[in-house]
């Protein structure tokens, strides 16, 4: 088990290199998260899914005020699952398209394009 967590931890560290994330900063964030889905998580889980999750707002952001205020909280935009053996970034691209209009929707989709993952041995 503690052989899973110590990877689950090395994996959030190349998913912060990779995505160039404060993991301090994450580790903060995934602290403040106090949700009932985030609670049973593991401490490698809710560090993945908030690295994600930071990264693509934060790219979210670069698109514009009028894209961020069109997605507020959990819009489905993306998917993320914070399986630190095998983690995952979906952008929801028909979900996206049926919510916005395509030109933000192309701005939104472009953007989240750029969450990366790790590449592992």
């Amino acid at each position: 088990m503690e052989n899973q967590q110590n990877k689950g931890l090395a994996i959030f560290k190349q998913i912060c290199e990779v995505n160039e994330l404060d993991p301090e900063t994450v580790r903060a964030e995934a602290q403040k998260n106090h949700s009932e889905k985030m609670r049973a998580r593991s401490e490698a889980e809710k560090l993945v899914w908030t690295a994600l999750d930071l990264r693509a707002r934060a790219l979210l952001q670069k698109t514009g005020a009028k894209t961020m205020e069109s997605i507020k909280g959990d819009g489905g935009e993306y998917s993320i699952d914070a399986d630190p053996a095998a983690p995952g970034f979906v952008v929801n691209e028909d979900t996206i398209r049926s919510k916005h209009q395509a030109s933000i929707a192309e701005y939104i989709i472009e953007a989240l394009a750029g969450v990366k993952l790790p590449v592992q041995a």
